[in-house]
């Protein structure tokens, strides 16, 4: 990582609703997550969700296990997750990450957030 490189991305080591997951992973030794465990762990929480809405089974009806996840935000690491009537797409916030040393070395620091953006297109 460059030392003050800005990026943009929907997942972040500093962000506030990534905290808890990225204590328990530290706590196994590794470094900080990155964003392919990060979306492994949000996949879980977002099946847990449609799984326990769902009655347990969520293939049964899948129609009303699609309802249930439009009707409330699903809690994940990525913050609360909406989903996108239109087209079934996640609507997530965006985080404005700087390059900016830490203790730890190095790290990926959110600066701005821009909270729960969906895709624009009105077909989309």
């Amino acid at each position: 990582a460059a030392l003050g490189a800005v990026t943009t991305f929907h997942q972040s080591p500093t962000a506030p609703a990534s905290a808890a997951f990225v204590e328990a992973y530290r706590a196994t030794g590794k470094p900080l997550p990155g964003e392919f465990s990060t979306t492994g762990y949000v996949c879980g929480q977002v099946l847990r969700a449609a799984a326990e809405r769902s009655g347990g089974n969520p293939a049964a009806d899948w129609g009303r296990t699609r309802q249930a996840l439009f009707d409330a935000p699903v809690e994940t690491a990525f913050g609360a997750m909406p989903f996108d009537p239109r087209n079934g797409q996640a609507i997530l916030d965006i985080h404005v990450n700087e390059v900016q040393p830490t203790q730890g070395g190095l790290v990926n620091t959110v600066v701005h957030t821009f909270p729960q953006l969906r895709d624009p297109g009105p077909d989309a």
